[in-house]
């Protein structure tokens, strides 16, 4: 059912692990094929950790893909809290009734650095808030499994978030 006008979306945050002691973060959303309302200047997507202080983060990347999955290139790191994740800007918009965010994934990678003991556990969110309107980001709150986004003028936006998922590396 809709909320605020936008349709429930899916919403996932999966790991993979890496050799030598690491570990991919992988966020990923999906809107309805059928769907193409969206219209903002943008949405928002985090991955947040909670980790030792040793856990450092490398190989930040987003990709987003048309409804008809040709790659779009509408993401971009909007900031990076070495302690705590990742938030990133979809320039989300409609083209001849195609959304050309439709689907997207991030990746975030998590290595020991020096200090770290040899197993070291974390926890990993991933939200996404889908904005529908004509306001501006004014701010952003971002903690772990948590994102709150508030814009210059009212609009439709529904904010989904997937975890927290806890691991070892």
């Amino acid at each position: 059912m809709p909320m605020s006008g936008i349709p429930a979306y899916q919403i996932y945050v999966t790991t993979v692990p890496l050799s030598g002691g690491g570990a991919q973060i992988w966020g990923t959303w999906d809107f309805p094929d059928s769907w193409a309302g969206q219209g903002a200047p943008f949405d928002i997507a985090a991955t947040s950790v909670s980790m030792n202080s040793c856990v450092q983060m490398s190989n930040l990347a987003i990709w987003t893909y048309s409804v008809g999955g040709a790659s779009t290139n509408l993401g971009s790191q909007r900031a990076v809290y070495p302690a705590t994740g990742v938030e990133w800007n979809v320039q989300d918009y409609v083209s001849g009734f195609a959304d050309m965010a439709d689907r997207g994934t991030t990746r975030v990678e998590l290595h020991r650095g020096s200090g770290c003991p040899p197993t070291v556990q974390v926890g990993a969110a991933f939200n996404y808030d889908a904005n529908q309107g004509n306001g501006s980001i004014v701010s952003i709150g971002f903690n772990f499994g948590f994102l709150s986004v508030s814009f210059s003028a009212p609009v439709l936006d529904r904010p989904e978030g997937a975890g927290p998922i806890y691991f070892n590396i």
